[in-house]
């Protein structure tokens, strides 16, 4: 194998394939990346990198081929050694040359910048994991700058105790005659994202894990146009339990958590009658303020009318907007943060319902798509008895559920 390519394609590539592969590995090609160039497409290669659990496929652009071929890598050696290289080494020649062994082939692969150049130890290619690629029919389509969306505002919401339950993931939902609806909720707060999508002739239900979204921000990342075409295939029969993500520039494939998610549109409330409309960045500073009174340690933030501040007065900051209901609520300031943070809207319309104490409280951006459930922080204690403390009431789907 021989071609040349630009640095910058490389280290691009070899960043975003670097995120795949485990800490630790439990087979040594599993720290390699697979390049891959055929007669077919002599314009681009293949980078491949797999943890087991998820496979990330990119399509990297080559300048120039003499020799076809494929090979396992050490992506962070090379990685590490090619922003070693001079920033006047842009165009990079890269020759593998393999040994015959008795029972495969094994050798080093050169990469050469001018005057500068190094050399990598490289696995047999055939050693490789073969990983499926979902190729049924898409069961949806969507966009990167939608892909963007679920995996910034919305996957925050999951949990991230990563115990492989269903709330560990990111669900997507689409029923036959419906739009696509997803998810993500750690007990304490809900957000669901409803994309503008047509209306679906085909259903699936499936639960993508937390990983993997962060692994499909990168590839949404990778591609250069932001509405270029993102096709979702679910896996049947041989492919059960996958599924695959669909770019002009790659794809990534992911086993799926087992189990169904909640029925979380349920917890929606649709009688809200009092809100109030807050000018985000006030509320953002008020969020920090509380957050840094450590000794705190409810992190509770108290929204009065137009005035919010920490659950003793103290940090109030005067806010632009209107109310129409001036009962006090009492939130995490960390979970409001992470909301405000997450969504680029100017203002944060917050609904309250004045006869259910318990039900929580919906938070809207401008556009409507994005709703966003957390669960207000109640300045009563209980005593638990497996501390024997007393602990402030806080809850989510069971408070909910007991408040109807």
């Amino acid at each position: 194998m021989k071609f040349t390519a630009t640095k910058t394609d490389l280290v691009k590539a070899l960043t975003v394939l670097a995120k795949v592969l485990p800490k630790r590995a439990v087979q040594p090609v599993l720290s390699n990346v697979l390049i891959d160039i055929d007669s077919y497409h002599t314009s681009s290669m293949t980078a491949i990198a797999t943890d087991l659990d998820n496979t990330l496929r990119l399509i990297v652009p080559i300048l120039s081929v003499e020799e076809i071929g494929t090979v396992s890598l050490d992506a962070k050696h090379v990685l590490s050694a090619l922003k070693t290289l001079p920033k006047t080494a842009e165009v990079v020649t890269i020759e593998h040359d393999s040994i015959l062994s008795s029972d495969n082939f094994f050798g080093s692969i050169t990469f050469r910048s001018g005057s500068s150049s190094f050399t990598s130890k490289t696995i047999a290619a055939s050693d490789f994991p073969d990983m499926l690629v979902v190729k049924d029919k898409a069961a949806t389509t969507l966009s990167s700058s939608e892909l963007c969306t679920i995996c910034e505002k919305v996957a925050f919401s999951a949990s991230q105790i990563d115990t492989n339950s269903v709330l560990d993931g990111v669900s997507f939902r689409q029923y036959e005659g419906a739009g696509l609806e997803v998810a993500a909720s750690d007990r304490s707060r809900l957000t669901a994202y409803t994309p503008v999508r047509p209306v679906a002739d085909k259903s699936f239900d499936f639960i993508l894990p937390v990983a993997s979204v962060k692994l499909l921000a990168q590839l949404s990342k990778f591609n250069d146009k932001k509405y270029s075409p993102a096709y979702v295939s679910v896996g049947t029969e041989e492919f059960s339990g996958k599924v695959t993500f669909s770019t002009p520039k790659g794809c990534l494939t992911s086993n799926l958590i087992k189990g169904e998610y909640p029925r979380y549109t349920e917890l929606f409330p649709t009688d809200l009658g009092g809100y109030r409309i807050l000018e985000k960045v006030g509320l953002l500073s008020a969020c920090e303020a509380v957050i840094a009174k450590k000794e705190d340690r409810t992190n509770a933030l108290t929204i009065v009318g137009l005035e919010v501040g920490s659950t003793d007065g103290e940090f109030r900051s005067s806010l632009n907007g209107c109310s129409s209901n001036p009962m006090p609520i009492s939130l995490n300031a960390n979970y409001l943060k992470q909301w405000i943070t997450a969504n680029d809207c100017t203002e944060v319309k917050i609904k309250v319902n004045d006869d259910k104490i318990l039900s929580p409280v919906l938070l809207e951006g401008h556009q409507g798509d994005i709703r966003h459930l957390i669960m207000p922080v109640y300045q009563t204690t209980r005593f638990d008895q497996s501390t024997s403390k007393h602990v402030l009431k806080e809850g989510w789907w069971m408070k909910y559920q007991l408040s109807n």
